[in-house]
């Protein structure tokens, strides 16, 4: 804003930093660049602050010019493009870490099932070996998981055709109270054509995942709202909390095994569904605004998809 001062535009930490950057312009001449996020209208925007100074007719510096440039969606963009390509360094890495570890727990669940059907094992021993078999059956699941993550090509083989608001039905109808207990109140605009070609299972696990995040994104209640459209090649599901929402960065990273907003808990849950979609020949898309909440789309192609 022409004629303004940083100190009546921003708080007094950043007007602080600014004035600073103005002095180093004005001392050595040169542009200043940084990146700043700053909030508009409650949203998180990625802000370029190019500072350069302002000559007079003898060139010398009477005065410092800034320019903002929004840059959040070219941020977003490349960070798409760049997740695309480690997205497929992880599925080699996870494909690796499935194998080994299936490798090893093959031999201990094996010989755990021998010993607890022996006889002459002392009858103490048995609860023990229980619980070294349920341990290791466990993440025996675990590794299911990550060799389903692994898998990037599209598979229809045990594909057909579903329902998409039965399974929602399903879904919520498991769920129970959690988000009426919490305050939430559910909106459903569902299209009774809504159908696609999937794999029931994986589908029904990728909205659980799914709804499972809105619900504990919205600790103080909000609206959850289900949405889903058939356009005739795809059917779309859009599953929109208003809870906290995440960062630029969170965004990034959402999709990606094991990454979690909440501290402690690794996650699975997006990536389960980035992976069941993927494996439908369909994507999954997410958008999100720190403060105001997250959407997830889901696209799932109406026929099956031919390879």
């Amino acid at each position: 804003m022409v004629g303004k001062k940083d100190s009546e535009l921003f708080n007094p930490e950043e007007a602080a930093t600014r004035e600073e950057e103005n002095a180093v312009v004005v001392r050595t001449g040169e542009t200043v660049t940084r990146e700043v996020r700053e909030q508009f209208g409650g949203e998180e925007r990625l802000l370029e602050s190019s500072k350069r100074p302002y000559r007079d007719a003898s060139g010398t510096c009477v005065g410092v010019i800034t320019i903002g440039r929004d840059i959040t969606e070219t941020r977003l963009a490349e960070q798409t493009q760049g997740r695309g390509e480690g997205r497929a360094r992880i599925d080699t890495l996870t494909a690796g870490v499935a194998h080994s570890l299936n490798n090893a727990l093959t031999p201990i669940m094996g010989m755990a099932d021998l010993i607890l059907f022996d006889p002459t094992v002392p009858h103490h021993v048995a609860p023990k070996l229980e619980t070294i078999l349920r341990h290791a059956t466990e993440a025996a699941d675990l590794v299911r998981h990550l060799q389903r993550l692994s898998l990037a090509e599209t598979d229809q083989d045990s594909a057909d055709a579903v329902g998409i608001n039965e399974i929602w039905a399903r879904v919520i109808a498991s769920a129970g109270d959690d988000w009426a207990d919490k305050g939430i109140q559910l909106e459903q605009q569902l299209d009774e054509a809504a159908g696609a070609v999937a794999n029931t299972a994986e589908i029904r696990q990728a909205f659980t995942h799914v709804l499972i995040n809105a619900v504990e994104a919205m600790p103080d209640g909000g609206t959850l709202t289900i949405r889903t459209k058939s356009d005739g090649a795809n059917c779309l599901i859009h599953i929109v909390d208003t809870g906290v929402g995440m960062t630029i960065e969170e965004q990034a990273r959402c999709q990606q095994p094991f990454y979690s907003t909440k501290q402690g808990r690794p996650g699975l849950g997006l990536s389960v569904a980035y992976g069941a979609a993927k494996r439908a020949g369909g994507s999954l898309l997410v958008e999100s605004h720190l403060g105001r909440g997250t959407s997830v789309q889901i696209s799932l192609p109406t026929r099956a998809v031919l390879e």
